[in-house]
């Protein structure tokens, strides 16, 4: 088992979504480290997918990670 697979078992034993760091970048559970860069940075992240309301402006991305949500929504300073 390598470091990814390790992580993946824990991100999913724990009910996360992904990871995410501080530049907003993240991924998914399905596709972690997708651009081969180092992960250790990153953080365990739950998935929170925007609504409608949520994005005003065209948004970059369908879904954000944050490190603890409340109601279904991500408790982040840059969270939405």
């Amino acid at each position: 088992m390598n470091v990814l697979e390790i992580t993946k078992k824990y991100l999913e034993e724990n009910g996360y979504g992904g990871l995410f760091n501080s530049e907003r970048c993240g991924c998914y559970l399905d596709d972690l480290a997708p651009c081969g860069e180092p992960i250790g940075e990153c953080q365990a992240g739950y998935e929170y997918k925007f609504s409608e309301d949520d994005c005003l402006d065209d948004c970059p991305f369908d879904a954000e990670f944050c490190e603890e949500k409340e109601g279904g929504h991500c408790i982040r300073e840059n969270a939405k």
